[in-house]
């Protein structure tokens, strides 16, 4: 005699299977969708951060005065100047927020201490027995920073800008 089909056991065994498969694999399908998301949001930070570099390094490297009064030391965002033709990449005193809806972001400019001996840079504020401001250059240090799951996260980069003199 030839039977065709399932039966019953069969069926709830099938059934048991698939909802240890289930309830194994769908807690691990959220995770990977929340990793995905998270290094989505990490990838926006650096192209924002990215672009703040940039536009520091090329707003500082176009106006070099030598005493860099256009820009002291302080925090700036960059900013597209649209009052000029072509517009123009300028710093504007302050941080910046809501960068593509979700990042803050903020440009430090800080001077640069030397050691009086080596030249080497000496991290802090510079005092008389430490080392001396070197008037030719300057310390940037972009940083962005944003919310994700409630928990704070930022990213930051340091660019030494420095004036080699004509």
């Amino acid at each position: 005699m030839n039977k065709s089909g399932f039966t019953l056991i069969e069926v709830l065994v099938s059934l048991a299977i698939l909802a240890i498969l289930l309830t194994t694999f769908l807690p691990l399908l959220g995770w990977l969708i929340s990793r995905t998301r998270a290094t989505e949001y990490d990838a926006q930070a650096s192209l924002v951060l990215q672009e703040a570099m940039e536009v520091s390094y090329n707003v500082m490297a176009g106006s070099w005065d030598r005493s860099w009064s256009v820009y002291p030391a302080g925090i700036y965002h960059p900013s597209l100047d649209v009052s000029m033709s072509p517009e123009k990449w300028i710093l504007v005193s302050g941080n910046e927020t809501g960068v593509e809806a979700r990042f803050d972001r903020k440009i430090e400019i800080l001077p640069v201490c030397r050691n009086q001996g080596n030249g080497d840079i000496l991290p802090g504020v510079c005092n008389m027995h430490a080392g001396t401001v070197d008037d030719n250059s300057k310390m940037v240090v972009g940083t962005v920073e944003w919310k994700e799951n409630g928990r704070p996260k930022s990213i930051s980069a340091q660019l030494l800008v420095t004036y080699l003199g004509q």
